[in-house]
C-alpha cells in the first residue's frame, strides 16, 4: 500500500490490495515534510526513527474506501498483526509506523 501525500489536505491510498508493503511516498510537487499536508498531519506523529510515522490504522482503513469491507478490513488487520512483531504495528494504539519512500 502506498499513502501518497500530495499538497494541502492532497492524501490518498493506493496499491490498496498490496498487503506485503505500506509506504508514504511524496506526490510530485508535494510537500518535502509529510507533515506539512494538513489530511497527513491529523492522523500521523513522527516516530523515533527519522522518516518514520506512527499513523492511525482506522484513518488509513478510511482513506481506502473499503468501511464497509469485511474481507478487505480482515486482509488488512491481518497485515497489521504480522508486522506488530517487527514494530511496524502497535494494535494495542491502532497504530501503523510508515517510512517515506524515496
Amino acid at each position: 500500500m502506498i499513502l501518497l501525500c500530495g499538497q494541502g489536505q492532497s492524501l490518498s491510498l493506493d496499491d490498496d490490495e498490496n498487503f506485503k508493503a505500506f509506504d508514504i511516498v511524496i506526490a510530485e510537487n508535494g510537500p518535502v515534510d509529510p507533515m506539512e499536508n494538513g489530511a497527513f498531519a491529523g492522523m500521523a506523529e513522527a516516530a523515533e526513527e527519522p522518516g518514520h510515522y506512527w499513523i492511525d490504522a482506522e484513518k488509513v482503513v478510511g482513506l481506502s474506501g473499503r468501511v464497509d469491507d469485511p474481507v478487505w478490513k480482515g486482509k488488512f488487520q491481518e497485515m497489521l498483526k504480522a508486522v506488530e512483531k517487527y514494530g511496524y504495528s502497535d494494535l494495542s494504539k491502532g497504530l501503523i509506523k510508515a517510512h517515506v519512500k524515496a
